[in-house]
Protein backbone atom coordinates (compact mmCIF):
# COMPACT_ATOMS: atom_id res chain seq x y z
CA UNK A 1 0.00 0.00 0.00
CA UNK A 2 1.41 3.48 -0.90
CA UNK A 3 1.69 5.68 1.78
CA UNK A 4 1.32 9.31 0.22
CA UNK A 5 2.82 12.46 1.90
CA UNK A 6 0.07 14.72 1.97
CA UNK A 7 -3.62 14.59 1.09
CA UNK A 8 -2.81 16.47 -2.50
CA UNK A 9 -1.05 13.68 -3.45
CA UNK A 10 -3.77 11.24 -1.78
CA UNK A 11 -6.35 12.81 -4.05
CA UNK A 12 -4.23 13.38 -7.29
CA UNK A 13 -3.45 9.54 -6.95
CA UNK A 14 -7.22 9.16 -6.76
CA UNK A 15 -7.94 11.43 -10.19
CA UNK A 16 -4.80 9.28 -12.22
CA UNK A 17 -6.79 6.11 -11.05
CA UNK A 18 -10.10 7.01 -12.35
CA UNK A 19 -8.49 8.02 -15.56
CA UNK A 20 -6.99 4.91 -15.67
CA UNK A 21 -10.14 3.09 -14.94
CA UNK A 22 -11.96 5.05 -18.08
CA UNK A 23 -8.45 4.32 -20.32
CA UNK A 24 -6.88 7.85 -20.42
CA UNK A 25 -3.87 6.68 -18.70
CA UNK A 26 -1.77 3.17 -19.25
CA UNK A 27 -0.12 3.24 -15.84
CA UNK A 28 0.83 5.90 -13.06
CA UNK A 29 3.65 5.56 -10.35
CA UNK A 30 4.69 7.19 -7.44
CA UNK A 31 7.94 8.18 -7.09
CA UNK A 32 9.37 6.04 -9.19
CA UNK A 33 11.29 8.42 -11.43
CA UNK A 34 14.27 9.86 -9.98
CA UNK A 35 16.87 12.11 -11.89
CA UNK A 36 20.60 13.04 -10.91
CA UNK A 37 21.46 16.71 -11.34
CA UNK A 38 24.94 17.54 -10.25
CA UNK A 39 27.52 15.04 -8.47
CA UNK A 40 29.26 14.94 -4.93
CA UNK A 41 32.48 17.65 -4.65
CA UNK A 42 35.28 17.04 -2.82
CA UNK A 43 37.95 19.47 -2.16
CA UNK A 44 41.75 17.80 -2.11
CA UNK A 45 44.13 18.98 1.12
CA UNK A 46 47.08 17.01 2.55
CA UNK A 47 46.55 15.97 6.03
CA UNK A 48 49.38 16.52 9.02
CA UNK A 49 49.52 12.70 10.97
CA UNK A 50 52.23 12.16 13.76
CA UNK A 51 54.98 11.25 11.49
CA UNK A 52 53.86 11.75 8.17
CA UNK A 53 51.49 13.71 5.90
CA UNK A 54 48.80 11.58 3.44
CA UNK A 55 46.85 13.13 0.82
CA UNK A 56 42.71 13.33 1.27
CA UNK A 57 39.09 14.87 0.47
CA UNK A 58 37.00 17.21 2.19
CA UNK A 59 33.33 16.81 0.89
CA UNK A 60 32.44 20.25 0.79
CA UNK A 61 29.09 20.05 -1.77
CA UNK A 62 26.82 16.26 -1.56
CA UNK A 63 25.14 15.14 -4.70
CA UNK A 64 21.49 16.26 -5.66
CA UNK A 65 18.56 14.55 -7.80
CA UNK A 66 14.81 15.37 -8.09
CA UNK A 67 12.51 12.72 -7.96
CA UNK A 68 9.00 12.86 -9.70
CA UNK A 69 6.34 12.23 -7.27
CA UNK A 70 4.18 10.82 -10.03
CA UNK A 71 4.70 9.30 -13.42
CA UNK A 72 2.27 9.25 -16.15
CA UNK A 73 2.52 6.93 -18.96
CA UNK A 74 -0.76 7.99 -21.19
CA UNK A 75 -2.91 6.51 -23.30
CA UNK A 76 -3.57 8.10 -26.94
CA UNK A 77 -7.14 8.57 -26.28
CA UNK A 78 -6.18 11.75 -24.06
CA UNK A 79 -4.07 13.67 -26.60
CA UNK A 80 -4.88 16.84 -26.66
CA UNK A 81 -7.90 16.29 -24.00
CA UNK A 82 -5.30 15.57 -20.80
CA UNK A 83 -2.03 16.25 -22.07
CA UNK A 84 -0.86 18.70 -24.97
CA UNK A 85 0.38 17.02 -28.06
CA UNK A 86 2.12 19.94 -30.11
CA UNK A 87 2.19 18.60 -33.70
CA UNK A 88 -1.56 19.08 -33.80
CA UNK A 89 -3.61 22.10 -33.47
CA UNK A 90 -6.07 22.81 -30.66
CA UNK A 91 -8.94 25.28 -29.74
CA UNK A 92 -7.53 26.47 -26.15
CA UNK A 93 -4.28 25.21 -24.64
CA UNK A 94 -5.19 26.35 -21.55
CA UNK A 95 -8.18 23.86 -21.27
CA UNK A 96 -5.18 20.80 -21.55
CA UNK A 97 -4.06 20.39 -17.92
CA UNK A 98 -0.88 18.38 -18.71
CA UNK A 99 2.74 18.69 -20.53
CA UNK A 100 4.58 15.81 -21.64
CA UNK A 101 8.24 15.36 -19.49
CA UNK A 102 9.71 15.42 -22.92
CA UNK A 103 7.96 18.42 -24.83
CA UNK A 104 9.04 17.02 -28.68
CA UNK A 105 6.04 14.07 -28.51
CA UNK A 106 8.60 11.50 -28.24
CA UNK A 107 7.07 9.59 -25.76
CA UNK A 108 3.66 10.14 -24.15
CA UNK A 109 5.01 10.35 -20.55
CA UNK A 110 4.23 13.30 -17.85
CA UNK A 111 6.60 14.08 -14.73
CA UNK A 112 4.54 15.65 -11.74
CA UNK A 113 5.03 17.40 -9.16
CA UNK A 114 2.19 17.76 -6.87
CA UNK A 115 2.00 20.38 -4.10
CA UNK A 116 -0.58 21.76 -1.31
CA UNK A 117 -2.61 24.83 -1.50
CA UNK A 118 -3.15 27.17 0.56
CA UNK A 119 0.59 26.94 2.63
CA UNK A 120 1.36 29.82 4.34
CA UNK A 121 4.63 28.68 5.40
CA UNK A 122 7.45 26.81 2.23
CA UNK A 123 9.14 23.98 2.87
CA UNK A 124 12.13 23.21 1.67
CA UNK A 125 10.95 21.57 -1.67
CA UNK A 126 8.55 24.53 -2.42
CA UNK A 127 11.83 26.50 -2.06
CA UNK A 128 14.27 24.15 -4.41
CA UNK A 129 11.68 22.43 -6.63
CA UNK A 130 11.94 25.86 -8.91
CA UNK A 131 15.53 25.24 -9.07
CA UNK A 132 15.66 22.03 -9.69
CA UNK A 133 12.82 21.70 -12.35
CA UNK A 134 14.79 24.19 -14.13
CA UNK A 135 17.88 22.61 -13.74
CA UNK A 136 17.00 19.42 -15.09
CA UNK A 137 14.96 21.00 -18.31
CA UNK A 138 17.88 22.81 -19.02
CA UNK A 139 20.72 20.47 -18.44
CA UNK A 140 18.53 17.37 -19.48
CA UNK A 141 15.30 18.64 -21.52
CA UNK A 142 13.30 16.63 -18.64
CA UNK A 143 10.31 18.84 -17.81
CA UNK A 144 9.07 18.20 -14.44
CA UNK A 145 4.95 20.04 -14.03
CA UNK A 146 4.34 21.50 -10.79
CA UNK A 147 0.46 20.99 -10.13
CA UNK A 148 -1.69 21.81 -7.57
CA UNK A 149 -4.61 19.25 -7.66
CA UNK A 150 -6.81 20.36 -4.69
CA UNK A 151 -8.53 23.46 -3.01
CA UNK A 152 -11.79 23.62 -1.80
CA UNK A 153 -12.11 27.22 -3.29
CA UNK A 154 -12.81 27.94 -6.85
CA UNK A 155 -8.91 28.84 -7.52
CA UNK A 156 -8.02 28.77 -11.30
CA UNK A 157 -4.89 27.22 -10.11
CA UNK A 158 -6.36 24.21 -8.80
CA UNK A 159 -6.15 20.83 -11.09
CA UNK A 160 -9.98 19.77 -10.11
CA UNK A 161 -11.39 23.56 -10.57
CA UNK A 162 -9.76 23.37 -14.35
CA UNK A 163 -10.82 19.91 -14.99
CA UNK A 164 -12.95 17.44 -12.83
CA UNK A 165 -13.03 16.31 -9.08
CA UNK A 166 -12.48 12.48 -8.67
CA UNK A 167 -15.54 10.50 -7.37
CA UNK A 168 -14.23 9.02 -4.58
CA UNK A 169 -12.94 12.68 -3.30
CA UNK A 170 -16.23 14.27 -4.00
CA UNK A 171 -17.43 10.90 -1.35
CA UNK A 172 -14.85 12.07 1.50
CA UNK A 173 -14.87 16.22 0.98
CA UNK A 174 -18.15 16.38 2.63
CA UNK A 175 -19.39 17.62 6.12
CA UNK A 176 -19.72 14.79 8.42
CA UNK A 177 -21.91 16.73 11.27
CA UNK A 178 -23.99 19.66 11.14
CA UNK A 179 -21.87 23.86 10.92
CA UNK A 180 -24.12 26.01 12.69
CA UNK A 181 -23.75 29.55 12.75
CA UNK A 182 -25.45 32.33 14.93
CA UNK A 183 -28.12 29.50 15.82
CA UNK A 184 -28.50 28.88 12.17
CA UNK A 185 -27.86 25.44 10.11
CA UNK A 186 -25.49 26.59 7.42
CA UNK A 187 -24.25 22.95 6.41
CA UNK A 188 -26.14 19.41 7.09
CA UNK A 189 -24.10 16.06 7.03
CA UNK A 190 -23.51 15.12 3.57
CA UNK A 191 -22.92 18.68 2.21
CA UNK A 192 -20.58 19.16 0.06
CA UNK A 193 -17.33 21.11 1.25
CA UNK A 194 -16.75 22.83 -2.40
CA UNK A 195 -17.60 26.12 -3.01
CA UNK A 196 -17.86 25.61 -6.74
CA UNK A 197 -20.10 23.01 -8.62
CA UNK A 198 -17.51 20.22 -9.24
CA UNK A 199 -17.35 19.11 -12.80
CA UNK A 200 -17.54 14.87 -13.34
CA UNK A 201 -15.14 13.19 -15.69
CA UNK A 202 -17.75 12.95 -18.35
CA UNK A 203 -18.81 16.20 -17.94
CA UNK A 204 -15.23 17.60 -18.66
CA UNK A 205 -14.75 15.36 -21.38
CA UNK A 206 -18.31 16.21 -23.14
CA UNK A 207 -17.03 20.14 -22.52
CA UNK A 208 -13.71 19.45 -23.87
CA UNK A 209 -15.32 18.18 -27.11
CA UNK A 210 -17.80 20.99 -27.55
Amino acid sequence: MIEFKSKSELYLSYYLEELKENDFIEEWFYEFDTFPLTSKVSLPYIKQLVTKTKESYESIMQSSSITADFSIRWNKKAKNIFYLNTDEPVKNVTNIPFRLAFLTNISEISFIEAKQANTFRANTSDISFPYKQKFLYSSKGIYIQKVVPFNLKPKPTSLFYNTFVPKRVLEEEVYKQRVKKKGKVIYSPGDSKFKFTPRTLEQFINNQKS
